[in-house]
Order: C-alpha cells, then structure tokens, then sequence
C-alpha cells in the first residue's frame, strides 16, 4: 500500500512541476534532465534495436505454423485410419479365399427333407381339393 502512495504522490509531484515548468517558461534542473532524457533515449533505442519486430508476417507465420500443425495432426490420425482398414481388409481376404464346406444337416435341413419325403402326389393332391370344395373335410 505504501507503494502506491509513492507513486501516487511522485505523480502529483511531477505533474505540479510540469505546470510550473509550463506557465514559466523554463525547466528546473536542465542539464541534470537533459541527461537523463539523453540516457533514457539510448536506451530505448538499444532495446528496440535488438528486439524483433512484430509485424504482420509474424502473425502470418504462426497461422501457417498453426495450420500445419493441425493438419500434420489429421494425417498422422488418417495414416492410423487407413492401417486399421488395411488390416480389416486383409482379414477379410483370408476369409472370402477360404473354401467354405457344408456343415451337417441343420434342423431346417431335416424339415425340408421330412416334406420332401412326406409331400403328396399330385393325385392325392387333386382328391384333397375337390372334397375341400364339396365341403366334405
């Protein structure tokens, strides 16, 4: 807290000087300032100097580094895509060149052929329709 009071009380101090300075016309401690100043200015300079300057190709290129991050990603994610297919396939290849044998007679199988054996003929067939019509059965 008594920082701030600090500076809150330097900037009042050198805003008051500042008018004063301003209303009269002339600046206190002129060499000791224009020094300063002198100091201050190399300063910035050095440091602007050797700092890059952030323009609009940097921004420039961290999208493109963005992008191909990004897609770097999706590939890498597609080559997975592709190996997990490329497997299925050749499991599949395997299987369709087995030669698939008949199983054994299924219960389906053993109906088929107990209506196959037990069918009527076609004159049995015949007898059964007309007494169904005459309303004998």
């Amino acid at each position: 807290m008594a920082f701030v009071w600090s500076l809150w009380s330097l900037t009042l101090f050198l805003t008051i000087v500042f008018v004063i300075e301003r209303v009269r016309g002339k600046r206190y401690a002129g060499r000791v300032r224009d020094a300063l100043d002198h100091f201050l200015e190399e300063k910035r300079t050095a440091f602007f100097e050797s700092v890059p300057v952030v323009n609009h190709s940097f921004f420039r290129h961290i999208f493109h580094y963005v992008i191909h991050f990004v897609l770097s990603r999706f590939l890498r994610f597609l080559e997975r895509v592709e190996r997990v297919v490329r497997a299925i396939v050749r499991f599949n290849r395997k299987k369709a060149r087995v030669v698939i044998e008949p199983k054994p007679d299924s219960h389906l199988g053993q109906v088929v052929a107990h209506k196959e054996e037990t069918a009527l003929s076609e004159k049995e067939k015949k007898v059964r329709k007309r007494a169904a019509l005459e309303g004998k059965i």
